[in-house]
């Protein structure tokens, strides 16, 4: 069996995307409340800096020079002496004169809540069109929804079990999990390796106390038995809110050993599908996404306008690889269509390489490394694509924390 992938603006998808878009990076909505609240909601300090240290992000994932990028904490612009310049503009204040009134707003988690922060804040904003967001999309954004897909799936057995309360969790523990497995629990609406809770195969008292606190904070929490990952994986797709859903391509990416994520892989759909078909057989990632599809496009399609990144995982177990179809649904950008879009709009076909969002501690330790990238890596520009060597997606200073940058390999 095959399946039809669409290359990030190109084909059918081409014409999905309206242009023109002003784009938006709010990283962490998925832990923005649900209901608009008496004063407008603030994010975090540490979204805020993201927010201005990765603002231009979005401006690398298009080929349009209608889109703008609209950075609201003050993101530094790219200097003309940047090696490649994105043809997406900054949306610099006196550009609020334009009539924006033809442009969607893209934001790379939708928010009703965000937006109706950001218009408060930003007049001008409420005349630009927002994507519909029916209240049903936030039961389906819940982390909970991966279980939900397994089940319809066929694989309920590999579904995470769902408590409100840590006696029920203790009460089932061992019904529910193998009695020698360590558990991961997960706090319902986070990602990226955030509300992750470890817990041994006999949970602690302070892992217990740890679970007993967030589950103050989140209601509930899911279990689920810790695998033995050998690679993470995601299958990247995209709804039109009007009953059509598309396959986008494959991400392959890494994480810690706490599951938090650290970069992704660049290379052509090819030798990613390559890759995978080695370990697994082309009949388990084929099966996957033509069952993730199905689920995916009977729940969003006719919903939600943008992208759902669908988490998977390689696993070992007694002694083979396995496929994980569904770890979690993210319905929003991830950074693994940010890999694919990259990858086709700015990378020499064939060389391989990373894509990383860099967090840092300390000020003035983003603005250094950068500048030690640039002179050890320098970049090979060819035809408009980097064929080797290390270039920033963001400008950093010395107050910068995070850094996102491509780095590529000579070697095909």
């Amino acid at each position: 069996m095959e399946y039809c992938r669409l290359d990030g603006d190109t084909g059918r998808l081409r014409t999905e995307i309206k242009h023109p878009r002003l784009l938006l990076f709010n990283p962490g909505h998925e832990m923005v409340p649900e209901i608009i609240g008496k004063k407008p909601y603030v994010p975090p300090p540490v979204v805020r800096s993201m927010m201005r240290d990765l603002g231009l992000l979005p401006a690398w994932l298009t080929k349009s020079e209608q889109d703008f990028v609209f950075c609201p904490e003050k993101t530094l612009p790219i200097p003309d002496t940047h090696p490649l310049k994105p043809e997406a503009r900054l949306l610099q204040i006196p550009d609020t004169a334009l009539p924006l009134n033809d442009y969607t707003l893209d934001m790379w988690g939708q928010s009703p809540v965000w937006l109706a922060a950001l218009q408060h804040r930003f007049l001008w904003l409420s005349t630009v069109s927002a994507p519909y967001y029916p209240h049903e999309l936030y039961e389906r954004s819940h982390r909970c929804e991966a279980a939900r897909c397994l089940e319809a799936i066929g694989h309920s057995e590999m579904a995470a079990h769902w408590f409100t309360s840590i006696n029920d969790f203790l009460k089932e523990r061992y019904h529910c999990f193998p009695p020698d497995s360590a558990l991961l629990a997960k706090l319902p609406s986070s990602s990226s390796g955030r509300g992750l809770i470890w817990l041994s195969s006999s949970p602690t008292d302070d892992e217990i106390d740890l679970l007993t606190k967030a589950l103050r904070r989140a209601g509930s929490f899911s279990v689920e038995p810790v695998l033995d990952v050998r690679q993470d994986w995601a299958a990247e797709f995209y709804s039109n809110g009007k009953g059509e859903l598309y396959f986008v391509g494959w991400s392959r990416f890494d994480t810690n050993r706490w599951g938090a994520y650290l970069g992704n892989r660049l290379a052509t759909q090819t030798d990613l599908v390559a890759e995978l078909t080695q370990t697994v057989g082309a009949q388990a990632h084929e099966e996957a996404i033509a069952s993730v599809k199905d689920y995916l496009r009977e729940r969003f399609a006719s919903l939600y306008t943008g992208y759902i990144g669908v988490d998977m995982a390689v696993y070992a177990e007694r002694d083979s690889l396995f496929l994980h179809p569904c770890i979690e649904i993210n319905v929003r950008y991830t950074m693994g269509v940010a890999a694919i879009l990259l990858y086709d709009l700015w990378i020499e076909k064939g060389r391989r390489g990373v894509f990383e969002v860099k967090s840092f501690r300390t000020e003035g330790e983003a603005h250094e490394w950068d500048s030690m990238m640039q002179c050890s890596h320098p970049p090979l520009i060819m035809d408009g694509r980097l064929r080797a060597g290390y270039l920033p997606l963001t400008i950093t200073d010395r107050s910068s924390r995070f850094l996102a940058y491509l780095l590529i390999t000579e070697d095909r």
